[in-house]
């Protein structure tokens, strides 16, 4: 987010502007879950798995776990408080990491092993990349050249922002869902959203909501976790689609809900 609508779109803010739409969102889904496969059996499982999974025997946590959850529940507040204390999500995390080595819950190996650096490096150098589009005003010129094929369009928020959700499901196609929001991002779309007296925010919160949809299962990696950890017994890709074709249509739905709550509180004008 641009660093002006970054002091008055927090945690909190953000959780008031996408409630609406995540009870929109997950009321269409529970309604489409239940209509589409309905049943009537419980199924329980095979001693056997029970065997595999002894839920009923529940352990302690260990040293590390306690330490661990302590850390995160830590790291939580002070993000979520960061009005209160003023410290930067930035220190506050490095305050967590340095937790972590400290009471060797991260050993100096795993530090230098298993922490995806390349990953890391990426995120800080796209970070960068909203601040120097601006300076170099290329922004501008992405506006400019996008802007003739959207002409078209009648330009109110709602038009708008359903537009930028078709685009998100399009590029969602060829680019994974960090690229997609990066992309997006970058591509001039706030200055774009708050010429039409949109929230660059909520701009936010549409790209967002868009991006989780998915169509092939390439596209979503816990997707793939939720089924193959099954084995492909607990849904069919065809089960799938069907529930996903009712998310794309709640997005919509979504997004016509909170056009209007987001004029209330102020973020569309």
């Amino acid at each position: 987010l641009p660093q002006s609508a970054k002091l008055d779109f927090g945690w909190t803010t953000w959780a008031v502007a996408a409630l609406p739409a995540g009870v929109v969102t997950l009321g269409c889904l529970l309604l489409g879950v239940h209509y589409l496969f309905p049943t009537n059996v419980v199924s329980r499982p095979s001693q056997g798995k029970q065997a595999d999974y002894p839920l009923d025997r529940p352990q302690s946590l260990s040293r590390n776990e306690r330490i661990s959850l302590g850390i995160l529940i830590f790291a939580l507040v002070g993000w979520l408080s960061k009005p209160m204390h003023g410290v930067s999500e930035t220190w506050v995390a490095l305050g967590a990491l340095s937790v972590f080595l400290l009471t060797r819950v991260l050993e100096k190996d795993d530090f230098k092993s298993r922490i995806d650096w390349g990953f890391l490096f990426f995120l800080g150098v796209i970070s960068s990349f909203d601040g120097i589009m601006r300076h170099l005003k290329i922004d501008r010129w992405l506006m400019a050249s996008i802007a003739p094929y959207f002409s078209y369009v009648t330009l109110d928020p709602l038009a708008f922002l359903t537009v930028v959700s078709v685009a998100v499901y399009f590029i969602r196609f060829f680019l994974g869902k960090t690229p997609t929001v990066i992309l997006l991002s970058t591509l001039g779309l706030s200055s774009w959203a708050q010429e039409l007296g949109v929230h660059p925010g909520v701009l936010l919160i549409t790209i967002l909501m868009a991006n989780e949809s998915w169509f092939l299962l390439c596209q979503n990696d816990a997707y793939q976790i939720a089924f193959y950890s099954t084995d492909g017994n607990a849904f069919s890709h065809a089960q799938a689609r069907k529930l996903m074709v009712v998310r794309c249509a709640a997005n919509f739905l979504a997004l016509a809900v909170s056009v209007p709550y987001w004029r209330l509180l102020g973020f569309i004008r």
